[in-house]
């Protein structure tokens, strides 16, 4: 008796899951395996067995070869992914059947967690079919370090891993790495554009999913990519390497669709030195957390746009709102390549982005640290706060903006808003923005001399930010450190502070605002405040120094600041000049000061170069001039004639008169327009007190 027991007890163990198969077992019996291929290996499990013709799963139903099953023990609904016959650190192995066995185990009964003992398990994904498969809800994952990796043999693929089915909730992955093993794929490389269906993730729409800590290895397009209402992405690593050239633009670590995403704590590091992605995290959302994260070297790491028609489905009345980006360090792509971009709003969609907080980020770019991209549509960009953040230039110090499209681009700049969508109620403060070429801080349309054009942007604000060597190389004559170009309605340079050491030669003009001349009435922009140092290149020594509190104003309408030898003033600003401190009790232009006789201020170092018309005259820099400058022509013109600038075409450089009889450019008889100077007709007495 006592030795049928113990052969009956040492029947019921089994090293293998095969060795329990083969064995003649009954109805209510209670047997172990050790393993599921062999002993030890991680797949040990109890199971009883049944007469039930409960259907084989491989794992939580096992079919014997007598007919019967063996049902698997689960306790607190967690399975062991080992237990459904998942093969680790085997090169050869498809682990695919075993993983889509045990989460197909999971959506059967509601959820669960699902084990991964830590292990390389081999995959071979096949375009978007034999794939990895989970449309269960309330299922959480522990990888324990695990890697999926793609067989080396496997070639081109669209997803490794896809969630699907009625909008699956309550997911969690954690500490699972993704690899496609791309380095070592011989199916590379893929031809035409098959690159871009390439996805580790993809998720067709779900609810509240978490991934954390997690590693994702590609030289495919999106590590993730997905629709979501409620996601979380923290503490995971995004490495892109890959052995051929990408043959699509638009790639991102992470293409995100949807509302309630946080992009928390998370690492994306282009590990390739020759080959770019486009970007980090591409967002079509809303309510949007990107926080604490690193990015290095792709040519943008945020993206930040609304769901295009394509997307739109349950996210038709999506757009981009309540958005804050905080706390991030963003560094480009290979400093000098002229591709590298912290933040990029894009009013890709015909819908509104608003509120949004780009706060306390360091960002170092060859191009531009914070940029709205241009699209033409009817699209807003309402309530824009940027504010506390360390932009650096670390490009090449000649910058290309001459080459780049004229007015269509602009150049390189710390933050720039331009395109044809209104900008309203932007507010630039805070910020050290450090050794960009061009403007620090740029503003201005697409366009100029277009009708409406001037109701555009509204209620710019630049304020509180240090200005560190910027605008030294302005290849365009206009541009300033500060800048707010056509399309500005209404807007305020303040208490901004200067700060130039890098030559003596360094800025051409810290602060340049202007108006289109067909809407310049409607324009407000304020200067005021700014404290500046080490600005004004040798060749205009000859004006006066700012002290160290040195205000400046603009008139309301049609609105420039030239500070490159012509200075204009408004009532009440404070100068100093020729040894003597004056207050304005007008409006007032200061121009070149003769170097003989530094009484005569008419100066302006511009000349005619041709006589359009009576009210029409062509000049050599129309940048120093503003509407309501009254001016005077020497050389062939008569001499009696003045005339009160109307309006200034900055782009062609063309000054129309203002009046019909008295004010007017005439030549003399047999004169000649070209070369004659323009000199303004102003007066230090007249126009300013001493104090």
């Amino acid at each position: 008796m006592t030795t049928t027991t113990k052969s009956s007890i040492a029947g019921q163990i089994f090293d293998t899951v095969a060795l329990m198969k083969a064995a003649s077992l009954n109805d209510g019996d209670c047997v172990m395996t050790r393993g599921y291929y062999a002993a030890g290996d991680g797949g040990d499990g109890v199971y009883v067995v049944t007469d039930s013709a409960a259907a084989q799963d491989g794992g939580s139903v096992i079919a014997l070869n007598n007919g019967r099953r063996a049902e698997l023990v689960i306790a607190d609904d967690t399975i062991n992914v080992r237990q459904f016959g998942a093969k680790a650190d085997d090169a050869d192995a498809d682990n695919i059947p075993f993983f889509n066995a045990a989460f197909d185990w999971l959506s059967r009964n509601g959820g669960g967690t699902l084990v991964i003992p830590s292990a390389t398990y081999t995959v071979k994904p096949i375009g978007k079919t034999h794939v990895l498969e989970l449309a269960g809800s309330n299922i959480t994952i522990l990888g324990n370090q695990s890697t999926l990796q793609v067989s080396a043999s496997t070639g081109d693929f669209e997803y490794l891993f896809f969630v699907n089915g009625n909008t699956p909730e309550n997911i969690v992955i954690d500490a699972l790495h993704f690899d496609d093993n791309i380095l070592e794929n011989s199916g590379y490389p893929v031809s035409g554009d098959n690159t871009k269906k390439q996805q580790l993730l993809h998720f067709e729409i779900c609810r509240d999913i978490t991934i954390r800590n997690c590693r994702f290895e590609t030289g495919g397009v999106w590590c993730m990519f997905g629709k979501f209402y409620g996601l979380t992405v923290e503490k995971c690593e995004f490495l892109f390497r890959t052995k051929t050239n990408i043959r699509w633009y638009d790639i991102s670590s992470l293409y995100l669709v949807g509302e309630r995403i946080t992009i928390q704590d998370n690492v994306f590091i282009n590990q390739m030195s020759n080959k770019v992605p486009q970007t980090a995290v591409e967002s079509h959302s809303t309510k949007l957390r990107f926080l604490r994260n690193r990015c290095t070297g792709y040519q943008g790491s945020l993206l930040i746009a609304c769901p295009t028609s394509d997307e739109a489905g349950a996210f038709a009345d999506v757009h981009a709102a309540d958005i804050l980006v905080e706390g991030n360090e963003l560094i480009c792509s290979k400093p000098g390549s002229g591709s590298g971009s912290g933040i990029c709003i894009w009013p890709l969609s015909e819908k509104d982005i608003t509120n949004i907080k780009i706060l306390n980020n360091t960002i170092e770019t060859d191009y531009c640290g914070i940029l709205t991209k241009y699209i033409d549509n009817e699209s807003v960009i309402d309530g824009l706060m940027i504010s506390g953040n360390h932009i650096t230039y670390v490009g090449d110090e000649d910058s290309d903006v001459a080459s780049q499209f004229e007015f269509l681009v602009h150049g390189h700049n710390g933050v720039k808003l331009l395109g044809s969508s209104p900008i309203r109620n932007a507010i630039v403060s805070d910020n050290t923005i450090m050794n960009f070429p061009e403007s620090a801080v740029l503003v201005s349309s697409m366009e100029s001399s277009t009708e409406g054009l001037m109701r555009k942007y509204r209620n710019i604000c630049v304020r509180d930010n240090l200005l560190y060597n910027c605008g030294y190389n302005t290849k365009y004559y206009y541009y300033g450190v500060l800048h707010l170009g056509d399309g500005v309605q209404t807007g305020e340079l303040v208490d901004n502070f200067f700060d130039f050491d890098k030559n003596d030669d360094t800025c051409l003009r810290p602060i340049y605002a202007f108006s289109d001349y067909y809407f310049d009435s409607a324009v407000k922009i304020t200067v005021k405040n700014n404290v500046a140092a080490g600005l004004y290149p040798k060749k205009s020594m000859d004006i006066p120094q700012p002290d160290d509190r040195y205000d400046f104003g603009l008139a309301p309408s049609n609105s420039i600041l030239i500070w490159d030898g012509v200075t204009h003033f408004n009532k009440g600003d404070i100068f100093e000049y020729n040894g003597k401190r004056y207050r304005c009790t007008s409006n007032f232009v200061l121009g070149i000061p003769s170097v003989s006789n530094p009484t005569d201020i008419s100066g302006t170092g511009v000349t005619v170069t041709e006589l359009i018309a009576l009210r029409q005259l062509k000049v050599s820099d129309a940048s120093v001039f503003r509407r309501g400058d009254v001016i005077k022509l020497g050389g062939g013109f008569v001499s009696t004639r003045q005339a009160t600038v109307a309006a200034v075409d900055y782009r062609t450089n063309v000054i129309y008169a203002e009046g019909y009889s008295s004010s007017w450019f005439e030549l003399k008889p047999n004169g000649t327009a070209e070369g004659s100077p323009v000199s303004f007709v102003t007066s230090l007495s007249a126009s300013c007190e001493e104090i």
